[in-house]
């Protein structure tokens, strides 16, 4: 038969276009069962740990089939996150300047009814141009703002402010609770993803000794 010469994903691939155009209505019921595919699987860090990691996922011959990097910041001050986060699916190389950056912070309130309040992050947080657009989340009743930003403007803008202050601030601009931190937390951030991404590269290239074998195939094949 034509499929044996198929991959274990090819197989896959085939029997699930079967299955869609109706072909396996005609048999009875729909079963289906994992395929395992070997390939590789690339760990740099540990994950969720401060500082920053990496992941990828490779084929039986080294092609990258999907990589990610991580970074988690410490703020110092209670309910107050840092994250940065990058992926690729392909074979595209990972890299930094495709990621972006957040910042959250917990507001606790009282009631049943939060007030609307935005996020904010500002080298001048007693400007009274503080309506204006930045880095600055939306007006939102969830009790937990945020903010996003494209990482290289994110550590571009802390690396040009002597300092920076996480403001969440209320719709007649008064702020609700500040934080002032040391802005070199997102140039050292900057520089633990530039390492990882480095050593992921070295582990990639010598994939069949550094990372590790593992079962890629993450869907079940639909048996006709």
């Amino acid at each position: 038969m034509a499929f044996e010469f198929l991959s274990p994903r090819g197989i896959a691939i085939v029997a699930a276009s079967f299955a869609l155009c109706g072909c396996a209505g005609m048999g009875g019921p729909v079963r289906s069962a994992h395929v395992p595919e070997p390939g590789y699987v690339c760990n740099v860090g540990t994950a969720f740990e401060w500082g920053a990691w990496a992941s990828a996922t490779l084929d039986a011959e080294g092609r990258q089939r999907s990589a990610r990097w991580d970074w988690k910041g410490d703020s110092g001050a209670p309910l107050l996150r840092f994250w940065g986060a990058g992926s690729v699916e392909g074979p595209a190389p990972l890299s930094a300047a495709d990621g972006y950056g957040s910042v959250q912070w917990a507001v606790p309130f009282k009631g049943n009814h939060p007030p609307r309040l935005r996020l904010e992050l500002r080298s001048a947080p007693e400007s009274r141009y503080w309506f204006g657009s930045g880095f600055v989340g939306s007006y939102e009743r969830t009790g937990d703002h945020g903010l996003m930003a494209g990482w290289g403007d994110l550590t571009a803008f802390a690396r040009g402010s002597p300092r920076l202050v996480a403001i969440v601030r209320d719709m007649r601009g008064q702020a609700v609770q500040r934080a002032e931190f040391d802005s070199a937390i997102f140039a050292r951030g900057e520089a633990a993803v530039a390492a990882a991404l480095a050593e992921m590269a070295a582990m990639t290239a010598d994939f069949r000794h550094r990372c590790a074998p593992a079962d890629i195939n993450e869907s079940d094949t639909i048996l006709v």
